[in-house]
């Protein structure tokens, strides 16, 4: 990962985080009878549904940023696999109570915000199966590929934040400056941004940096198995240039130099 990169991650990573932190801090500790949402400003709103949404919400944001580091798949890959486990149950739980509370209650946005955040759970729930059956066919070159755009939706749901963050910080002369027509306005063209905004830099990174020697090396399971038929077949035929023909058969597999 290059320097812009480094930096670019670190710094919507912080962003994330501090994002998780502020729901933990001014909704999941708080009675939920005081909760007030982005999506439903001023109103009274039914923790039973958004409540797992900020949960599940708050943890990603906070911990989702950890499975993109090396450091941590090389020297922990049990903890890699663990975390990315809880985490698929938890975008799972976010996805669904953050669907049935749309569907039920609408945003703020009605219609018009709907329809962007509808896409927004659709691509996340893609991302997030396509991330875990991957892993699971021990392909990790595409497991690198829709990690990464998990990671991207992880985070969309605070570039959408920062996106409308001036309604928040601007001077409030207009104490219906979010709600009135121009707030609506400025709240619903963000969510038809924010997730674009989210996944094109990630899919310039997919498409630029080039996939690490090591998931080269185990390769997806269509080499896997031609690795495998290669040394039975030369231990089969006691030949001492075992695993110099199983070297060769994957390398013709992938389609690079043994």
């Amino acid at each position: 990962m290059g320097t812009l990169w480094w930096v670019g991650f670190w710094a919507i990573s912080t962003w994330s985080v501090g994002f998780g932190a502020y729901i933990v801090a001014f909704f999941l500790v708080q009675d939920p009878r005081t909760w007030r949402s982005i999506e439903d400003f001023g109103s009274e709103l039914r923790p039973i549904l958004i409540g797992p949404h900020f949960w599940g919400g708050a943890i990603l944001s906070i911990f989702g940023p950890l499975q993109m580091l090396g450091c941590v798949r090389s020297r922990c890959p049990a903890v890699h696999r663990w975390s990315g486990r809880i985490l698929l149950v938890l975008a799972l739980i976010t996805i669904i109570s953050g669907s049935a509370f749309t569907a039920v209650y609408s945003t703020i946005g009605a219609t018009v915000m709907d329809v962007p955040f509808w896409f927004f759970a659709l691509a996340f729930l893609v991302c997030v199966v396509m991330a875990w059956r991957s892993a699971c066919r021990r392909d990790f070159v595409a497991h690198r590929s829709w990690g990464t755009r998990t990671f991207a939706l992880i985070v969309a749901s605070a570039v959408y934040r920062l996106l409308v963050l001036p309604l928040f910080v601007s001077p409030r002369d207009d104490p219906n400056q979010q709600t009135g027509q121009a707030g609506i306005i400025w709240l619903n063209t963000a969510a038809y941004f924010f997730v674009p905004l989210s996944l094109i830099p990630a899919e310039i990174y997919l498409r630029t940096t080039p996939v690490p020697e090591a998931l080269v090396r185990k390769g997806t399971p269509a080499q896997e198995t031609v690795r495998n038929d290669a040394a039975v077949s030369s231990g089969a035929s006691g030949g001492g240039g075992g695993a110099e023909t199983a070297e060769h058969a994957a390398a013709d597999a992938s389609g690079r130099e043994p």
